[in-house]
């Protein structure tokens, strides 16, 4: 398993597999910005021709959260600029990508030794999945609380509140099917965990060692010693 698998999964929970766009324009000898038609462009997927030959990436500037291509100087009278890719509908890719490494680094907190990407049990790809949608959801959900109602004297009624309240509802459904399954398999930030309770010397001062576990009868020597992580914080 990957990174490129947990993101592909996150893809298909927004239902956002991603479409390909044109985007074609012609100079006028003066302008040097160009709003393409969409945004969250793929920065991976964007090809940039200017008369039928490829530029060179250092010759222009794409904003792909805002779907905007900059050139370094205005595009010739005549010269024709054609632009094409890949565009999501509700997360652009390097905002997805900060989604799932948040929503992994929660996931394995606490594990020792911690997994990474590739050595993450498959069963829990669709947890990670799951709560990078949810990390997304929150930040659309962010965008859509500054949207307020339209009313207007001739009886029109926009309820743009309503998308809000949809993406709670969906953040809550979300939520607590990820704690099922994390539960079932007892992972994630909400899994029980068993502790070892450490004692500290009244004479030294020192944490008491602590060994492994055996059988009463069990004459082996010597003991294996275990060092688990201090804890310095409070309980």
């Amino acid at each position: 398993m990957s990174l490129a698998s947990i993101t592909a999964k996150t893809r298909g929970i927004f239902r956002d597999y991603g479409e390909t766009f044109t985007a074609q324009y012609t100079g006028v000898g003066s302008i040097d910005r160009y709003d393409l038609p969409v945004d969250n462009v793929d920065a991976d997927t964007i090809e940039v021709e200017i008369d039928g030959v490829a530029a060179d990436p250092a010759d222009y500037l794409l904003d792909a959260r805002a779907g905007v291509v900059m050139l370094d100087a205005p595009l010739a009278t005549g010269a024709i600029l054609r632009v094409t890719g890949t565009s999501y509908i509700s997360v652009g890719g390097a905002d997805l990508a900060e989604y799932v490494d948040t929503a992994f680094q929660m996931h394995i907190r606490g594990r020792s030794p911690a997994p990474t990407y590739d050595t993450l049990p498959p069963h829990e790809e669709h947890l990670v999945a799951m709560l990078a949608a949810i990390e997304g959801l929150w930040a659309l959900a962010t965008e859509a609380s500054q949207e307020i109602d339209v009313l207007t004297p001739e009886g029109v009624n926009i309820p743009r509140s309503q998308r809000f309240a949809q993406i709670m509802a969906l953040i809550d459904r979300l939520n607590e099917h990820y704690k099922e399954l994390a539960a079932a398999f007892n992972v994630g930030p909400f899994a029980i965990r068993i502790l070892t309770l450490r004692r500290v010397s009244r004479t030294t001062g020192r944490l008491v060692p602590v060994y492994v576990e055996r059988e009463f009868d069990d004459r082996t020597y010597p003991p294996v010693r275990v060092f688990p992580p201090i804890d310095n914080g409070l309980v």
